[in-house]
């Protein structure tokens, strides 16, 4: 049925879906891993300093693994199953990249987090199969470079976070596709020059910030395309 119901309602003993019970029906077959909580079909295991990934079960929404010791986690691998995870956060553990489709079963993603992993390197199908992604957190990473169409994928994003990762060359494209995006953040890195075209598709860019980087100026014509662009932080 056409029935948008929040996760947190999921499981929570209340039918919200009276016609298909969709909320309640395979509630029974959920397990929470022992080193976690759980409330409906969200999973936290951020408390537990995990060096292993836990078994989680496919009906999850939700899963939070922070201050963890995951460096050499296969993602595609351990999440392939989980077709209905909406929020995956995996900050603080030690992640050294995001390779090649590592969310192609996933494509209900809408949140993911990856701040302050080691992350040094993002490809143009590290997103594949994730266009309804609204939210992405890659703030302190090691990133350096953004290749051209790293966020092809990601048509729905409206906010992304890419502070304090060591960058220090955005090529022209690497924004193709995101016209959606009403927040961008590059603050704290270590660009010099941006290229006058890098910003041609953010159409809906509202908030920039460049922050705390070494730009030496910009070009006069850099924002012509961000006609709803309201406020621009440039403090270097």
């Amino acid at each position: 049925e056409n029935l948008c119901v929040h996760h947190y309602q999921v499981c929570d003993g209340i039918i919200h879906c009276n016609h298909s019970r969709d909320d309640e029906k395979s509630c029974t077959d959920f397990e929470c891993p022992d080193v976690c909580t759980c409330l409906a079909f969200s999973i936290d295991c951020s408390s537990a300093s995990l060096a292993w990934f836990p078994l989680i079960c496919r009906q999850t929404r939700s899963l939070f693994i922070n201050h963890s010791r995951l460096q050499t986690l296969n993602i595609e691998k351990r999440i392939k199953n989980l077709e209905m995870l909406m929020t995956l956060v995996l900050s603080y553990s030690y992640i050294e990249g995001i390779p090649s489709y590592s969310f192609r079963h996933n494509k209900k993603l809408l949140i993911l987090d990856f701040q302050g992993n080691s992350i040094s390197y993002l490809s143009e199908n590290s997103f594949y199969n994730i266009s309804k992604l609204t939210y992405l957190q890659l703030d302190n990473n090691n990133i350096e470079i953004i290749f051209d169409y790293t966020f092809k994928f990601l048509s729905s994003l409206k906010y992304l976070y890419l502070g304090e990762s060591k960058i220090k060359h955005i090529q022209q494209k690497a924004f193709t596709h995101l016209t959606l995006l009403q927040y961008l953040g590059l603050q704290h890195n270590q660009l010099k020059q941006l290229n006058a075209a890098i910003f041609n598709e953010l159409y809906s860019l509202e908030i920039l910030n460049l922050e705390g980087n070494h730009l030496e100026s910009l070009y006069t014509d850099i924002f012509t395309a961000n006609t709803k662009l309201s406020l621009i932080i440039t403090q270097n």
